[in-house]
């Protein structure tokens, strides 16, 4: 079961009676810590990661607020947690997209569903790549491992790049490209759309998104195929 994009181990019952903080063994340890990241989520998804709080969470739960400092060092650790969580769904939203063999055809692929699961999940996009500027904990890189969030950036740009690397050995781009400087540039650009959709000044619909991921390919690769005039009128017409 998914709300607002994270994945949730199981669902919270909210009735459940206050339990005591003593509870032990090494199988109730995972179940709370999944039990607890559920409920931020839920907190994050209704009232926005401002409103996170450990006294929310331990309500939410049943447990005295002293039991979530077993599991994490704080607000912002459960917070990182939530963002790990995100980015690893987003890979694997992605990671069919690495069986289609034809290059430009795998990276519009992997740009409509990068599009997708930000409009789906918006909630869940935001506190990764849109965090509230106005709250202090998100001003901080500590709310999630550096190691971690490079790794889960690292990770979308090689898929990228490995794309447009194949998509250079065709031609389509010069050669000699820098293939990391094209792969920030597309993802900037994905991040774009995805802003103006969230913010409502464009359609957050799939086929508004597939409109602006053609017109991007078209910018970006019309240029460099045989009918490169008829496809810069095209994009210059749109």
């Amino acid at each position: 079961m998914t709300t607002g994009g994270f994945q949730s181990s199981r669902s919270i019952e909210h009735d459940r009676p206050r339990m005591s903080t003593n509870e032990s063994g090494k199988r109730a340890r995972p179940a709370l810590r999944g039990r607890i990241l559920d409920a931020a989520r839920r907190i994050v998804v209704r009232d926005g990661l401002a409103a996170l709080s450990m006294r929310k969470i331990a309500d939410a739960i049943g447990y005295a607020p002293a039991t979530l400092y077993v599991y994490f060092s704080g607000r912002d650790e459960i917070a990182g947690a939530l963002r790990a969580q995100v980015r690893a769904q987003l890979l694997d939203a992605l990671a069919s997209t690495g069986q289609i063999d034809d290059p430009r055809e795998r990276l519009r692929t992997l740009a409509q569903a990068y599009l997708r699961f930000a409009v789906e999940h918006p909630q869940a996009y935001r506190l990764v790549f849109m965090p509230e500027p106005d709250h202090g904990a998100m001003r901080r890189v500590a709310a999630e491992p550096a190691e971690a969030a490079e790794a889960g950036d690292a990770a979308l740009a090689a898929r990228v790049t490995q794309a447009l690397e194949a998509i250079e050995a065709q031609g389509a781009l010069p050669a000699g490209a820098d293939s990391e400087a094209w792969a920030g540039l597309i993802l900037a650009t994905l991040h774009g759309i995805v802003a103006s959709m969230l913010a409502g000044e464009v359609a957050a619909t799939a086929e508004a998104a597939a409109r602006r991921i053609d017109l991007a390919f078209d910018a970006w690769f019309g240029a460099r195929r045989r009918d490169a005039p008829q496809a810069s009128k095209a994009v210059a017409s749109a």
